[in-house]
């Protein structure tokens, strides 16, 4: 990898892991994401300095090109990222099962307990008071 090359991943790759650390300052990101990112990163980050490290395993699985290695590695990436939002999602589906659920117990009991006062109150009107 040629030094501009180098360069350039080095400043797009610092750019993104200061973009991630703001982004958890201004709690737009939870942490648990923000780990993931901070990790992707760092990777690239890596990829700036040990260019050959990452050229030697790609051709010890049979990749000759360090852009086909590199390429390999973000279609893995993101198809990691796929997997871990999906569960993310399916969580947030069941949580909100869950909610809309126990919301429509609690408006069935609110319910319940509206009608036995109106019909404690329309027994209190019917009962003469005992007069004095």
């Amino acid at each position: 990898m040629t030094l501009k090359q180098s360069v350039l991943i080095f400043i797009l790759a610092s750019l993104f892991l200061v973009g991630v650390i703001g982004l958890v300052r201004n709690f737009r990101f939870r942490e648990k994401y923000s780990l993931l990112w901070a990790g992707i990163s760092l990777l690239f980050l890596s990829i700036a300095f040990f260019d050959n490290f990452y050229l030697q395993i790609g051709e010890a699985i049979g990749i000759v090109s360090l852009t086909s290695f590199l390429s390999l590695c973000a279609f893995l990436t993101l198809f990691l990222l796929l997997i871990q939002v999906t569960i993310a999602l399916s969580l947030a589906f069941h949580q909100r099962k869950e909610i809309a659920q126990n919301l429509a117990l609690l408006e069935a009991q609110v319910l319940s307990i509206e009608k036995r006062l109106a019909l404690l109150e329309k027994q209190k009107q019917t009962i003469p008071s005992p007069e004095k």
